[in-house]
């Protein structure tokens, strides 16, 4: 710790002491420190151990009076214990283990620190997402996106989760993630979920070596573009490597160009009138029969069989024939390929 800064147990100038401390955690923040040197700052300042508990994320931390690192086996403040919410949440809370008398200074201190930990907190995401823009990005050198693996803490194998944005101007909670042309872009370790995406939400992941993000990152948005929404039996979550050759077409395939094909055009004309029709056509060619693809929309096989017989009319083909379901399945790929992800 700095010459400037010395131990408050005893305080000649109480003013210039408190001018010391505030002016050591604005340090401290604009280096980006750690948790562990903001509490280790607090209790070197004040001559006691410092607690630290995130219930949230059940995080917790103590540090000596000396600097070390303490056991955690505390995970609450006495009731004697001087504490300090972080950013007035109840959930997070930092305390002094004073025994005796106050110090002068200390409720000073462990309001800095506080402070200190919420300021933190709420630069880190920026940094994490610049960081993360820097890793996804094909044009960044090969050294440069080692170095924001690094930063990020990610191991040798990473998944890649892209998501439709509920909000384009932010990114979800959870592991390091940022907006990238109005798509969630979440990196975690292989096989981990994207915890902070909300459940129901289209997402697409891919798994690589940490190096080969970039192509993770497409990849994971190819598998995204697959993906559909509730109530037309699609998939909202898709993994790069089960699409196999889907995965060729889609990457070859535009939504302007799919857009354009007789059939998808057809399709759409009809879904614009009666949005049961993309479902009813997945159903058909999922199951051998009617009543089979009847159940699985928890419909009626006669009211299905009147649907059936509309989307037969307005295609002119049937979705059932031998033909007719390849047919039907490739047009509803493409179908869902001409749609614009959000």
């Amino acid at each position: 710790m700095r010459d400037l800064i010395v131990r408050l147990d005893v305080i000649d100038d109480g003013a210039a002491s408190a001018l010391r401390v505030i002016a050591h955690f604005d340090s401290l923040v604009s280096t980006h420190a750690s948790v562990g040197a903001l509490l280790r700052a607090t209790a070197t300042l004040t001559g006691c151990a410092v607690g630290y508990q995130d219930v949230a994320t059940g995080r917790a931390r103590r540090i000596a009076e000396d600097g070390a690192e303490a056991s955690a086996e505390i995970r609450n403040p006495r009731g004697d214990w001087p504490v300090a919410h972080v950013d007035e949440d109840p959930d997070r809370v930092v305390w002094l283990e004073r025994s005796g008398p106050a110090g002068p200074l200390d409720d000073l201190i462990l309001e800095r620190c506080a402070q200190a930990l919420a300021r933190m907190q709420t630069a880190r995401a920026p940094l994490a997402a610049g960081e993360l823009r820097v890793l996804l990005d094909d044009e960044s050198p090969l050294d440069r996106r080692a170095v924001a693996a690094r930063r990020l803490h990610l191991p040798a194998t990473i998944t890649v989760h892209a998501a439709i944005a509920p909000d384009a101007g932010t990114g979800a909670s959870g592991p390091p993630s940022t907006v990238i042309d109005g798509l969630i872009a979440m990196v975690t370790a292989a096989g981990q979920e994207a915890s902070g995406i909300p459940a129901g939400s289209r997402v697409g992941t891919c798994e690589a070596a940490a190096d080969h993000a970039p192509q993770a990152w497409a990849n994971a948005r190819t598998a995204l573009r697959l993906t559909g929404v509730g109530g037309n039996l699609e998939p909202t979550r898709l993994r790069f490597e089960s699409l196999g050759a889907l995965a060729t077409v889609a990457n070859h395939m535009t939504a302007k160009a799919a857009a354009t094909d007789p059939d998808v055009m057809r399709i759409a004309a009809l879904a614009a009138d009666h949005p049961w029709v993309v479902g009813t056509m997945r159903a058909l060619v999922m199951q051998p029969s009617v009543r089979q693809a009847a159940a699985l929309l928890h419909l009626h096989h006669s009211t299905l069989q009147e649907r059936e017989a509309l989307v037969e009319r307005h295609l002119g083909w049937s979705p059932r024939s031998a033909t007719g379901r390849p047919r039907a399945i490739t047009a509803l790929l493409l179908w869902r390929l001409s749609q614009p992800l959000g």
